[in-house]
């Protein structure tokens, strides 16, 4: 991340080297998840309803990675900073969204710079991103600093406490924070700069995984009957429930649309480099063939090669929606016994096939001690965004979809890539 991202320029490099944010991410928010998923959807409906409007007769166009990027930082917003105006506030959200964008610019230019040159000019190479970065953080300071000294009070009660917290990632942050011991990290700064940090990769992962999503179920084999299939299986899942809110345990029975998502991460990975790890052997690492690859070097692995070769993926190259969710469903060996090491393998077997599941097959929230800390997350938030979006609009079928483009060295969906969406006069029940 340090060498990709040029972090020691770009942030400050002890929000880097103590991810605090991470652990604050993996553990703390993803036990939250039951309670996030209704406000997720219910922010959701509320975004796409702003954005897409409600014509139930006329098809609108429009430029799919910008609408998902607007209604990703609302959403991700309202889970990160509970139901503070903040989340809803256009000024802050596109600072955010421009913060973002001189992010990628500024490290690609770093990374272009000899490292000798590197911190001479690394100011001027980051004066525009700095500046909106300054900007963010003014927004997000003042509640920092007045959430702190509510956690400070002492005399409260343990239910009033309950009743006056904030119930979000923010706080959990904070908590997280005032616990280490040191004087960084419970700072204001720190801990916007922290919740700046995590803003950036949740945006940008939920727009450019979702917009790869719908472009390729728009662009799905009519007879296939992708979207359809996807909207019988939410409605046969919410009944199950009644017309309550959509919930994280029918998130997890959807194993159709975590197909879906799944199988377009695989062929449409953003990042061309699955596992990237920076050599620190001091003698450097022997290779086959004779050569050694020096202390210091970044090495990694080829995500595309892995996610496009046949040995792994039958016709790899292909987009089979229900690709993992056939497999976990194809029957069992009748060669196989019921012995436990059978059943056992079986369970690995739908489990390796799970969305969130890592593997050196699928590369897409990388893999071992370093995999996306907020995967389960980011998954949910997906599955969530796909659904409410097949529940309230129609997707107009196209015949060409729009080539990916390289980006910063990620092959990311192109800013020109549109899709045209409609109301649904009856909108689907259940779930949100």
């Amino acid at each position: 991340m340090r060498t990709i991202l040029m972090t020691d320029y770009l942030f400050d490099p002890h929000a880097v080297r103590h991810p605090i944010h991470n652990f604050t991410t993996r553990v703390l928010l993803t036990r939250k998840l039951p309670q996030m998923v209704p406000v997720m959807a219910q922010e959701l409906k509320d975004a796409f309803a702003e954005r897409l409007g409600s014509d139930t007769e006329n098809w609108k166009e429009v430029q799919i990675v910008d609408t998902l990027r607007e209604i990703s930082g609302r959403t991700v917003n309202r889970v990160f900073i509970g139901d503070d105006p903040l989340c809803q506030n256009q000024e802050y959200l596109d600072s955010l969204l421009f913060v973002a964008g001189e992010l990628d610019k500024a490290a690609a230019k770093l990374r272009k710079v000899h490292w000798l040159v590197r911190p001479l000019v690394a100011s001027y190479i980051t004066r525009p991103y700095q500046k909106a970065m300054r900007k963010v953080l003014d927004f997000t300071n003042p509640i920092v600093i007045r959430r702190k000294e509510a956690v400070a009070r002492q005399d409260k009660t343990q239910l009033e406490k309950e009743m006056e917290e904030p119930d979000d990632f923010l706080q959990f942050l904070i908590q997280q924070s005032i616990t280490q011991k040191n004087d960084i990290d419970p700072t204001p700064n720190m801990i916007s700069l922290r919740l700046a940090l995590m803003n950036f990769a949740s945006v940008q992962n939920l727009s450019r995984s979702g917009s790869n999503t719908i472009l390729d179920l728009v662009n799905a084999p009519p007879e296939l009957n992708v979207i359809e299939t996807l909207r019988q299986e939410i409605s046969d899942v919410t009944a199950q429930d009644g017309e309550g809110a959509l919930s994280k345990d029918q998130l997890g029975k959807m194993e159709r649309l975590d197909s879906v998502i799944k199988e377009s991460m695989r062929i449409s990975h953003v990042s061309t480099v699955g596992i990237q790890r920076m050599v620190t052997a001091p003698n450097g690492i022997p290779v086959p063939g004779g050569r050694t690859v020096p202390k210091g070097f970044l090495v990694g692995t080829s995500a595309i090669s892995l996610h496009l070769d046949d040995d792994y993926y039958p016709n790899a190259k292909e987009w089979r929606p229900f690709r993992f969710y056939e497999d976990s469903h194809r029957p069992s060996d009748p060669k196989n016994d019921n012995s436990q090491e059978a059943k056992n393998t079986e369970f690995m077997r739908q489990k390796r096939n799970a969305l969130t599941f890592t593997s050196d097959e699928f590369l897409a929230f990388g893999h071992g001690t370093h995999a996306c800390p907020g995967r389960f997350y980011s998954a949910a938030l997906l599955k969530t965004l796909i659904i409410v979006l097949l529940q309230e609009y129609d997707l107009r079928p196209q015949t060409e979809r729009a080539e990916n483009e390289w980006v910063s060295g990620a092959f990311v969906p192109s800013a020109n890539a549109t899709v045209q969406v409609r109301k649904k006069k009856v909108p689907m029940s259940g779930g949100v």
